[in-house]
C-alpha cells in the first residue's frame, strides 16, 4: 500500500511538473519582443526608429568626418586626390565591413513600412506622436540611399523586403539612373519633413524636421553639383560609356535635372532659415574694428 501511494505521489508531481512545463512554452519570448505583439505602442515606434540611427559623430581633435568634403567646392586639402589620376581610381575588390552593397538597414527601414505603419493606419495606434517617428523612418532611408548614391551613383531603388528567391532579386537589383535615386531620396525627405517636428520628446537626441530640410539641400546641391561638373562624361546618365540601359534615360535632360535639384536646395535652404531664429549681430560696423594684418 505504500509503494502505491508513493507511485501515486511521483504521477502527480509528473503530471504538474508537465503543466507548468506547458505553461512555460506557452509564455512570450522575455528577452526579445515578437512581431505579433510589437508596434502597438508609440516606445515601441521610438525604439525601432532610434535603433537604426547610424550618424557618425566627431572623435577626437581632427576634423574627422568633416574630411568627406575635401576636394569639393566646400574645402581642400592638402594633399590630392588620386582618383583624378588614370588608372587610379579602382574598384575596391572585397570589403571586410561596411560593404556599401550591403542592403540590411535599407530592408529593415522597408520592413517598418510594410509591418508598423497599417498599424497607424488601422487605428491600432491613435498617439498622434506616432508620425514623428515614421517621419525619422522616412529620413533614416533616405541617408542610407545617400550615402549610396555617394559611393556608387547608379543604385538600386527597393522599396519593399524581398523573399530570398532568386528571380526576384535578380530583378529589383537593377540599378538605377542616378537622378532618378536622388529624386527618390528627395521624396522620402519630403514625407519626413511632412511628419517631423521640431520639439520630438528626447530633444536634440532626435531627428528634427529642421535636420530633414538640411539633408534634403544638401542632397538636391550634391547631385546638382555632380551633374554640372560631370556633364558629357560616362559618370552621368545618358553620357558616352555610361553603362546604363539608354531606355531609361529616353527623357532625361542634364540641364533641366540641373536647375531642378538647384531649385530643390534652395527651396529647403530658404525654409531651413525662415524656421530658425538668429542672433542679433551687435559688433561694431568694420569700419570701426582695427584688422590685424599679415605682420601682426
Amino acid at each position: 500500500m505504500k509503494a502505491f501511494g508513493k507511485y501515486l505521489f511521483i504521477l502527480a508531481g509528473g503530471l504538474t511538473t508537465l503543466s507548468f512545463c506547458n505553461d512555460f512554452l506557452d509564455m512570450e519570448p522575455l528577452d526579445a519582443v515578437t512581431p505579433e505583439t510589437f508596434f502597438y505602442s508609440v516606445s515601441d515606434y521610438a525604439a525601432y526608429a532610434v535603433a537604426h540611427y547610424n550618424f557618425t559623430t566627431p572623435s577626437g581633435w581632427g576634423a574627422d568626418f568633416l574630411r568627406a568634403d575635401n576636394g569639393t567646392d566646400n574645402q581642400i586639402s592638402t594633399s590630392y586626390s588620386n582618383q583624378w589620376l588614370p588608372g587610379e581610381w579602382r574598384t575596391t575588390e572585397s570589403y571586410s565591413s561596411g560593404d556599401p552593397w550591403d542592403f540590411e538597414q535599407i530592408r529593415d527601414l522597408n520592413y517598418f513600412f510594410e509591418v508598423a505603419v497599417p498599424h497607424v493606419e488601422n487605428g491600432d495606434v491613435q498617439d498622434e506622436t506616432v508620425y514623428h517617428y515614421i517621419g525619422e523612418v522616412y529620413f533614416l532611408r533616405a541617408k542610407a540611399y545617400f550615402d549610396k548614391l555617394r559611393t556608387l551613383g547608379d543604385f538600386p531603388i527597393v522599396t519593399e523586403t524581398l523573399p530570398d528567391e532568386m528571380e526576384p532579386l535578380v530583378a529589383a537589383s537593377k540599378r538605377q539612373p542616378r537622378h532618378k535615386v536622388a529624386r527618390f531620396i528627395l521624396e522620402d525627405l519630403d514625407r519626413a519633413i511632412e511628419l517631423l517636428t521640431n520639439n520630438p520628446d528626447g530633444g536634440k537626441n532626435r531627428i528634427t524636421q529642421n535636420a530633414a530640410y538640411l539633408l534634403k539641400s544638401r542632397v538636391a546641391l550634391y547631385e546638382a553639383s555632380w551633374l554640372t561638373y560631370h556633364k558629357g562624361t560616362a559618370m552621368v546618365p545618358g553620357g558616352p560609356g555610361w553603362p546604363g540601359d539608354a531606355a531609361d534615360v529616353a527623357d532625361f535632360n542634364i540641364d533641366s535635372e540641373i536647375s531642378f535639384f538647384l531649385q530643390q536646395c534652395k527651396d529647403a535652404s530658404l525654409a531651413l532659415v525662415n524656421a530658425v531664429e538668429f542672433t542679433t549681430n551687435t559688433a561694431a560696423v568694420c569700419e570701426d574694428e582695427l584688422v590685424p594684418t599679415d605682420d601682426d
